[in-house]
């Protein structure tokens, strides 16, 4: 453990609590027009679930806006655009299915920043998640950036962008990633 992360982790999460309480009454009116407008344009239901790795190797189930429809796909999200709708479109290149991941920031299951939480079966592939595993799985981070960038990434290339993270965490590092990630959501150029 560098000296820094003795204080860096504590101070990251305080952070994140306050953070997430400060945007909690907006993203919460937000999240109510988006679960109505969902309704109107695809039904029930309004939000996905999923079981993702947390920190440690810890499940907890992940809950997004659903932007897919229900008909089956390859498996990574990120190849299933045939899926989207034009409203899901819309509100991914936003990033406004990721809203409802703020309460997990305040349950401590996610930071704003980190690696993506993995489904159980991908960690397998990527050999266990290694490092990726020791922080709080993130909203954002290098991985979604790349993949907002490209519009595809390789599990290998997701793997060694979480881990260069890992290496490379502080409060500047965060701070570079999530203005990154606005100004990626604000040019509607984020990940379908």
């Amino acid at each position: 453990m560098r000296p820094w992360q003795s204080w860096y982790r504590p101070a990251k999460r305080a952070l994140d609590v306050a953070f997430a309480l400060v945007v909690l009454a907006p993203t919460l009116i937000v999240l109510a027009v988006l679960s109505v407008g969902s309704l109107i344009f695809r039904g029930r239901p309004v939000f996905f679930t999923q079981s993702r790795v947390g920190r440690h190797g810890r499940p907890f189930t992940m809950v997004k806006l659903r932007t897919m429809t229900r008909a089956k796909g390859a498996d990574r999200a990120y190849r299933e655009g045939h899926r989207l709708t034009p409203y899901g479109r819309a509100i991914r290149r936003l990033r406004l299915d990721e809203l409802p991941q703020i309460l997990h920031v305040l349950t401590g299951a996610m930071s704003f920043v980190g690696p993506r939480p993995l489904m159980a079966s991908h960690v397998a592939e990527v050999d266990g998640g290694g490092r990726r595993h020791q922080v709080r799985p993130g909203i954002t981070c290098y991985a979604q950036l790349e993949l907002a960038r490209t519009g595809y990434l390789d599990k290998s290339d997701q793997v060694t962008l979480d881990e260069r993270y890992v290496d490379e965490m502080s409060l500047w590092t965060d701070l570079r990633i999530i203005g990154q990630t606005l100004g990626t959501a604000l040019s509607m150029g984020g990940a379908e």
